[in-house]
């Protein structure tokens, strides 16, 4: 099997889940403890860093392999990305967005005319 496919795929979904995680908690009025400077001074480049490493690797795998790719490492490897792209979709992601812009917003913070 070729790790470096498989650990391209692991490491693209879970950097995209984890960018999605901290903008839900980042647009939550209730703002969590998890979201403050220190926390994303450590976390968004370790983000950043597997947004740009995964796919380098999934490329890599699948397109300079020495040994040719077998079946499985390609089901293996779609599966991981799909099973990360239904994850993002079970987030409701723009859902809840929505729902936090409503309970952050306001009267106060309405113009008077």
């Amino acid at each position: 099997m070729i790790t470096r496919l498989v650990f391209g795929a692991l490491l693209t979904d879970l950097s995209i889940i984890l960018a999605a995680f901290l903008y839900l908690g980042a647009r939550n009025p209730k703002n969590p403890w998890w979201v403050n400077d220190q926390v994303m001074t450590w976390v968004l480049p370790l983000i950043t860093g597997g947004i740009v490493v995964g796919p380098f690797l999934l490329v890599e795998g699948l397109f300079f392999s020495k040994n040719g790719l077998a079946m499985s490492d390609l089901i293996t490897t779609l599966v991981i990305l799909g099973a990360g792209a239904v994850f993002l979709l079970l987030m409701r992601i723009p859902r809840r967005v929505a729902a936090y812009e409503a309970m952050g917003a306001s009267p106060q913070g309405a113009s008077k005319g």
